[in-house]
């Protein structure tokens, strides 16, 4: 037999390096779009949740409650009647959740910590004055209830000055992912 230089086994070598490196490449790929696809359905969660709340808050201004249920505020609602609007923020009673705007002028819902749950928070769980359900938990639900703020601005828009008295109420909601710090926060206006 002649010599043989090795330049065979070099070359297979060096191919089943490129293979193992294309492999590698695939797979990192693969786990990477798996994430992404986690993280999209996370946040469409946590942004249905965050529409969820919005929802609620108009139900509470209108007074639209679940049959039987007697939490209801809508009397607050009227325009007129701001009495149970608190400067700043509301967190006790029917006053939580209900805010007026402070001399700074910065809105409301960049001062205060709207995903808190605690007992003194200033935003209203789901639920809280229309006794609706929001199923929460493990799996591909809301880590946590979807929580909300009013607060009565003034009506730039209205087409009389008898309506520019009236308030508008703009609604800020936060709705969670499955996992906790996956948060949409959402904002309307609604005029009763």
């Amino acid at each position: 037999m002649p010599n043989q230089s090795g330049a065979a086994l070099l070359t297979v070598v060096m191919i089943l390096a490129v293979v193992s490196l294309l492999g590698m490449s695939a797979l990192q790929i693969s786990v990477l779009s798996e994430h992404s696809a986690r993280n999209d359905r996370d946040y469409q969660i946590a942004w249905q949740a965050a529409e969820t709340a919005l929802m609620d808050a108009e139900d509470d201004i209108e007074g639209r409650v679940e049959a039987e249920f007697l939490g209801s505020r809508s009397d607050l609602f009227n325009g007129k009647n701001q009495a149970s609007f608190v400067q700043g923020c509301g967190n006790t009673g029917d006053s939580r959740g209900l805010c007026l705007p402070n001399s700074s002028g910065e809105p409301i819902w960049l001062q205060i910590k709207l995903a808190d749950h605690s007992s003194g928070s200033f935003s209203v769980a789901f639920g809280t004055f229309t006794g609706r359900h929001f199923p929460t938990g493990s799996g591909l639900r809301s880590a946590q209830l979807p929580r909300y703020v009013i607060e009565a601005v003034t009506d730039y828009g209205a087409s009389s000055a008898s309506e520019a008295s009236n308030k508008v109420y703009r609604i800020t909601a936060i709705g969670f992912g499955p996992r906790e710090h996956t948060q949409v926060v959402l904002q309307t206006v609604y005029r009763k």
